[in-house]
């Protein structure tokens, strides 16, 4: 009885869609491919079979790319069935010629079907054929403009000039800008997208905001609008006033760069941040550098996947030495267990930045119990009693009437506004224009 499965494919009849299956078993593990067995597993043999053996032979030489024979074998079995054994490949990504290193041309095996591969996975497969890290490879786009750099560069009184570009990698052999270039240069393709919401978990953002440009201006404006959400709460402890932020400015710096030089660029995603009441979660693509574990991590090993912009970073002072980012977080955060600060997949790394001010609610706590435990956080500072104070006066404001009863800005009455959501003393109803404010009933 046949089965389908990972790394076996029934077909009823040949087709010319059967070199999709070739390539998909080239492209991982290897498999069979049985051609006059039903869907059912019944054998119902080939008709004409010696014109479906050079039909297949010629198939296999004129579609596939690069060239596979060698791992690919064809053979008769019982009651005139074809078997095609394949072999995983060893230059992959394999194509069908004509469709090229697209989607639509490279396929791989995913549970028992054959699917086109994504664009990602591609990249993956030609680095890992290459033996080249992505950073280093030619940047698909090659008009790159670097006026956020060199003036990064001036500032820390180095040179950045043509002449300088090679030994930074910006450029490679064949002068050709590299990844590195793309990432550091005005046009980097990479993003950073910031969500603040206003609850534990994620039901309905606050604000949102996207980081784009040269690297170095991501990473100066992401940190710009993470210090405008990292609220000081003050509280008088034996007639002292103590002020206390609710993350260390030192940890957010730390977990951020972590996440820039660390992640995969050859994912075309951004980096998400997630801002909470009671923490912030930072998330980049890639998962762990081959041949490291989480318990790796947790001892406090590390690896770059991208030590060249490691380097560029070190000697901007931006960081101080390899693999010190994590240690420093964990020192922060001692009393946590490490699976609590990072969650780890196979595409992802999730940094867990836990509020100072907010207690790391409990799942076994009563309702009563978790308001009793934040009730100090919901302290407001000036600006924001005044705001409340205009809501004495009316039921509901929007951004405007915050602006002109404080005499500030849109930006500053914004803040002030996701500050109180923030700390649930605010509610926001409607949308656009529409958007009004109102005290949170108890």
């Amino acid at each position: 009885m046949y089965i389908e499965s990972e790394q076996v494919e029934l077909k009823r009849e040949y087709n010319r869609d059967i070199i999709k299956e070739i390539i998909a078993f080239l492209n991982t593990k290897g498999g069979h491919i049985y051609i006059g067995i039903g869907d059912n597993g019944d054998v119902l043999g080939v008709d004409d079979i010696d014109k479906v053996m050079n039909q297949l032979s010629g198939a296999i030489h004129d579609s596939i790319r690069p060239d596979a024979k060698i791992f690919i074998g064809i053979e008769i079995i019982e009651q005139d069935v074809i078997c095609i054994n394949v072999k995983e490949g060893s230059v992959k990504p394999y194509y069908i010629q004509g469709k090229g290193l697209r989607p639509e041309g490279v396929y791989v095996r995913l549970g028992s079907a054959s699917v086109p591969s994504s664009e990602a996975g591609i990249k993956q497969m030609l680095i890992a054929a290459t033996n080249v890290s992505f950073e280093l490879m030619p940047c698909s786009n090659q008009e790159l403009i670097f006026s956020t750099a060199q003036k990064v560069f001036s500032e820390n009184q180095l040179t950045f000039g043509a002449s300088d570009y090679r030994k930074l990698n910006i450029v490679d052999e064949n002068n050709r800008y590299t990844n590195i270039g793309m990432i550091i240069s005005d046009q980097c393709e990479h993003s950073i997208k910031v969500a603040v919401f206003g609850e534990e978990d994620e039901f309905e953002f606050i604000d949102r905001r996207e980081f784009k440009g040269s690297v170095f201006s991501v990473l100066k404006d992401t940190l710009q609008y993470l210090d405008l959400n990292n609220h000081l709460h003050s509280e008088i402890i034996e007639y002292q006033r103590i002020e206390q932020n609710d993350y260390n400015k030192e940890v957010i710096r730390e977990g951020l760069l972590n996440a820039i030089i660390h992640r995969d660029y050859s994912f075309s995603g951004s980096i998400l941040i997630s801002i909470y009441r009671n923490r912030m979660e930072i998330t980049s693509l890639g998962g762990l550098v081959y041949g490291l574990s989480f318990n790796d991590i947790g001892a406090g090993i590390s690896q770059s996947r991208n030590a060249g912009l490691a380097s560029i970073f070190y000697r901007l002072k931006y960081i101080e030495a390899y693999g010190t980012g994590i240690r420093k977080i964990r020192r922060e955060f001692k009393e946590f267990e490490l699976s609590e600060l990072i969650e780890v997949t196979d595409n992802t790394f999730k940094l867990i930045l836990w509020n100072k001010n907010m207690p790391k609610r409990k799942g076994a706590l009563e309702e009563n119990e978790a308001r009793e435990e934040i009730g100090s956080y919901l302290a407001v500072n000036g600006e924001e009693m005044e705001i409340l104070r205009l809501l004495e006066e009316k039921p509901t404001i929007t951004r405007v009437d915050v602006q002109k009863q404080l005499k500030i800005g849109q930006t500053k009455a914004g803040l002030l506004l996701t500050q109180l959501l923030q700390k649930a003393i605010l509610v926001r109803e409607g949308k656009g224009k529409q958007t009004v404010y109102r005290i949170r009933k108890s």
